[in-house]
């Protein structure tokens, strides 16, 4: 209420108050804009706005900014995954000269002559 405003002036901005209340509670009741059916996005927005609150954060970057930063993100996702792919077929490789060398050593008959007593005890 703004000052030097008498009685009827409270009186009357009330009743506009509550009629226009009134209004927006029949505009979403009709057009079916009400709380239960968006609450789910409702809740989400306030979660989301609750962490970058959390965060600090009162301004959002710009789409720009986002898409940039993506992109480098992207660039570099790329290129490490390519050295992840180089660095998994060296591991394969050595593995395999590993399983060679276990064989002409006869590493492997070894172990399968310790597995072959083994079996035969716990019987």
């Amino acid at each position: 209420m703004q000052g030097g405003k008498g009685a009827g002036y409270a009186r009357w901005a009330k009743v506009f108050n509550l009629k226009q209340m009134a209004q927006t509670m029949n505009y979403l009741t009709e057009h079916g804009l009400l709380l239960a059916e968006h609450e789910a996005d409702i809740l989400l927005h306030k979660a989301a706005k609750q962490a970058f609150d959390d965060l600090g954060i009162k301004k959002l970057p710009a789409v720009k900014s986002l898409q940039a930063e993506y992109a480098t993100l992207l660039e570099g996702k790329k290129k490490d995954y390519a050295e992840y792919r180089r660095s998994r077929e060296e591991m394969r490789e050595l593995l395999a000269a590993k399983a060679n060398v276990d064989r002409l050593m006869g590493y492997g008959e070894e172990r399968q002559n310790d597995r072959e007593k083994e079996q035969g005890q716990d019987r």
